[in-house]
């Protein structure tokens, strides 16, 4: 008979008890691991560094069916650190650009850039860090900046209301010595608001393939296309179309 001060506990909750203290034990050293910082410097071409250029850190497992984007800006110096993030995955592709200098995102065709399927080849590095991959914190990575572009405003005119609107646009980059290049989408913001893109030199045609009018969406059954200058920089081209979209 137990002591009056005492009392039995079935062995089924002790059991219980010990697994949820063992999973919080094993859950707080994963987190341990992978609380670390990831540092590194941006450099220009000719080796200077690069300051206040904008860093992206991008979660690249193989197992994740999406991704997550951190970014810092490097000091004077070109130095950045960015605290690993993320769940179940901590390995992450590192690039750069600074587009207040034209400098475009590091990367190629097949990275997370998104104008890197206009790229005629590699931009710059895009160094990979695996935070798991050692037990002391990773080694500072190099980022070095490859190719200046030049910048592209886009806006979408609406002669029949006389008013910009949403718009969503195609751009494709023409062929050069007969390299192929992607095509990407992008969008004006829902109340015609331009969209801004960094492009490497080259010869881009835009056409609009979806838009608003009376607030009902609209597909183009011939798209109305029309040339962008080509971008370059410094010192910073601009574009602004101001095309019919619709008709009434």
């Amino acid at each position: 008979m137990p002591h009056p001060k005492e009392r039995s506990v079935p062995h089924g909750v002790v059991l219980l008890v010990s697994i949820l203290v063992l999973w919080h034990a094993l859950h707080c050293s994963a987190w341990a691991q992978v609380g670390r910082t990831i540092r590194g410097t941006v450099l220009y071409p000719d080796g200077s560094a690069a300051p206040r250029a904008t860093v992206t850190a991008t979660t690249i497992c193989d197992h994740a069916s999406y991704r997550l984007v951190k970014q810092e800006t490097t000091a004077d110096d070109g130095s950045f650190s960015i605290e690993s993030f993320g769940e179940d995955c901590y390995r992450y592709r590192l690039s750069a650009n600074k587009s207040g200098d034209f400098w475009l995102e590091t990367g190629d065709a097949a990275s997370t850039s998104p104008q890197g399927v206009f790229y005629s080849g590699p931009n710059g590095t895009y160094p990979t860090v695996d935070v798991l991959s050692t037990a002391s914190p990773p080694a500072p990575v190099t980022i070095e900046l490859g190719q200046r572009g030049g910048k592209v405003d886009l806006q979408v005119w609406d002669r029949a209301t006389s008013r910009f609107i949403y718009a969503i646009l195609s751009i494709d980059r023409r062929p050069v010595e007969g390299k192929k290049f992607g095509s990407e989408e992008i969008a004006t913001g829902m109340d015609g608001s331009l969209d801004t893109l960094f492009l490497p030199p080259g010869d881009y045609v835009a056409s609009v393939v979806q838009y608003q009018c009376k607030g009902k969406e609209f597909w183009a059954a011939m798209p109305p296309e029309f040339r962008l200058p080509q971008p370059r920089g410094p010192p910073e081209v601009e574009y602004r179309d101001r095309c019919a979209a619709h008709r009434e």
